[in-house]
């Protein structure tokens, strides 16, 4: 998942901050150097393992294999994602980088605050994905009261809650006005009882899967038949990152694959499965991007 990037080499702007995180699956070192080549970059500023899937048991594998990688310095950190403090011990016991940070899911409705005391106590930074519950708790009564208080949205609430934490918040929006909101989180200051009045919000609910079990393979159907929303919201990502992941092998391909014609001297080029007005190629070239 890139979350942004830019051209490291010195012609891009230098505050942007390119952040990687790949499946504990595929974390090797050959395909690293390949991420790097689709994406144009010298190095990255992060890189993360998204999920443990204990399961599988080879996070710790995976990131001794990152542990390679800082130390030729092509990342400048590395750190985890979804983690869990028995996940973060393995680390501690069996390798030696520190990461730097476990980004994790964290709003109202899901405070994790031994998760966060952990993360503190190791030097780790907590980075909070999901800050407002996917809009969840915009309409929570306490949220409300406390944002009429101050007179700015819900939505700054929690993500002021998350910033007085101590967390490192990156919420998501397409509006340009919410993004403006969004990072209107300077103006005002939650008072210790408004505080303690979000902390009573605590109700240990996801709206992502329980890292402790999530498995692509093994647990991905029973994850998606427990929330009708859940399962669209991850049916729409995948088709996303198909339609992502296509039209950029597309191009690659048609600047390799584009070739003159003995006659007349045209081109051809490769057809993007997922382009014109055919619903059953899309289909199909769908069905084989999410196998």
């Amino acid at each position: 998942m890139l979350l942004s990037c830019g051209d490291r080499s010195g012609s891009g702007p230098a505050d942007t901050i390119a952040t990687e995180s790949g499946p504990v699956r595929g974390i090797r070192a050959g395909a690293f150097d390949t991420t790097m080549d689709e994406l144009g970059l010298d190095y990255l500023d992060l890189f993360l393992i998204h999920w443990p899937l204990p399961g599988h048991d080879n996070y710790v594998e995976a990131w001794r294999t990152m542990e390679g990688i800082y130390a030729d310095g092509r990342v400048r950190a590395i750190g985890v994602s979804n983690f869990h403090v028995a996940h973060l011990d393995r680390l501690a016991d069996e390798c030696d980088v520190v990461p730097a940070a476990n980004q994790i899911e964290s709003h109202p409705y899901l405070q994790q605050d031994a998760l966060h005391a952990a993360d503190a106590e190791r030097g780790i930074a907590t980075e909070a994905w999901s800050p407002i519950a996917r809009g969840r708790c915009l309409n929570d009564p306490v949220l409300l009261g406390i944002a009429a208080e101050h007179d700015v949205t819900t939505a700054q609430v929690a993500l002021r809650w998350a910033i007085q934490r101590g967390d490192i918040v990156f919420p998501k929006s397409m509006d340009p006005t919410r993004m403006a909101t969004n990072f209107d989180l300077f103006s005002f200051e939650l008072t210790a009882d408004d505080m303690a009045a979000i902390a009573t919000l605590d109700r240990g609910e996801r709206t992502g899967p329980n890292p402790d079990e999530f498995d692509w393979n093994g647990l991905k159907e029973q994850f998606l038949n427990t929330d009708p929303r859940t399962a669209r919201r991850w049916a729409m990502g995948k088709i996303r990152e198909a339609v992502v992941a296509a039209q950029t092998a597309t191009r690659r391909d048609t600047r390799r694959s584009t070739t003159k014609t003995p006659r007349g001297g045209e081109t051809t080029k490769n057809e993007n499965p997922l382009s014109g007005n055919d619903f059953a190629k899309k289909k199909a070239a769908l069905d084989a991007l999410l196998r």
